[in-house]
């Protein structure tokens, strides 16, 4: 399987990419509505995006959350956190 990331890769090579990293997850389990991200799959997120900017697979991350980046979700405060410890950090 190739990744989304590559196939643009291959149709864009000489453009810079910038990843979004988004904090909400649609949950359709019984109606449509949208909560907050977990824990472990907004880390999975964050590390793999920072490894592609380390890597100079991506130029940059958006971490999206619309508005909803103050209703509690418990994955912004891991996300915030990890902005200030890797944000000081270069390629």
């Amino acid at each position: 399987m190739v990744s989304y990331l590559t196939q643009l890769d291959e149709l864009a090579p000489q453009c810079r990419k910038t990843l979004a990293v988004y904090t909400t997850a649609l949950n359709e389990v019984k109606t449509p509505e949208w909560t907050g991200m977990t824990v472990p799959l907004m880390q999975k997120q964050c590390e793999q995006a920072l490894r592609w900017l380390r890597g100079g697979r991506i130029g940059g991350i958006i971490v999206y959350g619309g508005t909803t980046l103050d209703l509690g979700f418990e994955a912004m405060d891991w996300t915030r956190e990890w902005i200030q410890k890797v944000a000081p950090t270069k390629r």
